[in-house]
């Protein structure tokens, strides 16, 4: 899958507990005119399966490209999982060969490695970076980005909560001028209802993705996917 500054692709976390509840999440994504799934590890607590066997049954009815996510608990991962772990699921979710995309944050112990092994096996790298407590200057935020590209990120993805609509409004300058220093295609999102703008009009402003919840959302503010794309189309 390319990805480029001038399309905004629209993915679908699939957030569920239980193996089941995964199936389930996946046929539905399946309806609606998403360009990407992303699978978040992190919320998937049964435990009885492995991850490959569970990326087997996603693939196995869906034939869309697929982000393999195992978020820090810090940077909004559903439960604490070790450093340790977490790493070591990424790397079978690599080897599986059966998911496109893998996210690692940018602050991870293991980000650098990661990326190089990714690469090394032709798959695409999203390094991300969240705070779900506030938005930093926008400064801070380019320089987050420059340090994103110069991990060799494939994207680099940021997502902030605002107090205040001007910081939703610098979470977009910063993409802005990120788009125009760094070749590196960006996914910017404004969190919570006050940062809603961002998701819907990422065309507009030129993130290079955007997030549409089903039945769980993985962050807030996420609008239903079957309105997103909609929403979307009319304003382009």
């Amino acid at each position: 899958m390319i990805f480029t500054k001038n399309e905004t692709k629209i993915c679908v976390p699939i957030a569920a507990h239980t193996f089941e509840e995964i199936k389930k999440e996946v046929n539905l994504a399946n309806k609606y005119n998403a360009d990407l799934i992303e699978w978040r590890f992190d919320y998937y607590t049964e435990n009885k399966f492995s991850p490959e066997n569970i990326l087997k049954e996603i693939k196995s009815i869906t034939d869309k490209s697929l982000i393999f996510t195992c978020r820090m608990y810090s940077e909004g991962g559903f439960i604490e999982i070790p450093d340790d772990i977490r790493k070591e699921n990424i790397i079978k979710a690599i080897d599986s060969k059966l998911v496109e995309i893998i996210d690692v944050e940018m602050e991870s112990k293991f980000a650098r490695e990661i990326i190089e092994y990714a690469k090394k096996n032709n798959v695409l790298v999203i390094v991300s970076n969240h705070d779900f407590e506030k938005t930093p200057d926008k400064e801070d935020i380019v320089s987050r980005i420059h340090k994103m590209s110069d991990m060799k990120a494939d994207i680099a993805k940021i997502a902030f909560m605002p107090k205040f609509s001007d910081d939703v409004l610098r979470l977009l300058l910063a993409l802005s001028e990120g788009n125009k220093k760094f070749d590196i295609p960006i996914a910017a999102i404004s969190m919570g209802k006050l940062g809603a703008v961002s998701r819907i009009a990422a065309n507009v402003f030129g993130s290079c993705i955007t997030f549409g919840s089903l039945n769980y959302s993985s962050a807030p503010g996420q609008l239903d996917a079957d309105k997103l794309r909609e929403i979307m189309n009319i304003l382009t």
